[in-house]
């Protein structure tokens, strides 16, 4: 992040926080009610300007994202399915519907 974008930062805080709280005394609000508030946004004003903005190491391509979901679906869900499916039939008395999910046989 560039100096000038950390000084415009940091004076649009002193703005908002200047502006806040001069509304907040006008209605008579006393800072032990806003105190809290204005330093949670000051934590994450702090967050932001300490913590790196990206992480290149951390970051995998769309169509690993999209492998590795659709692997971890089959993996998980598919006999899950076919189990809440077979139970419904059962319970609804219907023994023709469907027996094939993700290309396995699941019998009953």
């Amino acid at each position: 992040m560039g100096t000038g974008k950390i000084i415009t930062i940091i004076g649009f805080t002193l703005i908002f926080f200047y502006i806040i709280v001069q509304i907040l005394n006008f209605y008579e609000v006393g800072s032990d009610v806003y105190g809290v508030y204005l330093g949670f946004y000051l934590f994450l004003l702090l967050s932001v300007l300490v913590l790196p903005a990206a992480y290149p190491h951390l970051v995998l391509g769309v169509s690993n994202v999209a492998s590795i979901s659709a692997t971890a679906i089959d993996n998980t869900y598919a006999p899950r399915l076919a189990e809440a499916i077979r139970i419904t039939e059962e319970i609804n008395g219907n023994t023709q519907g469907i027996n094939m999910i993700g290309g396995k046989k699941y019998k009953k």
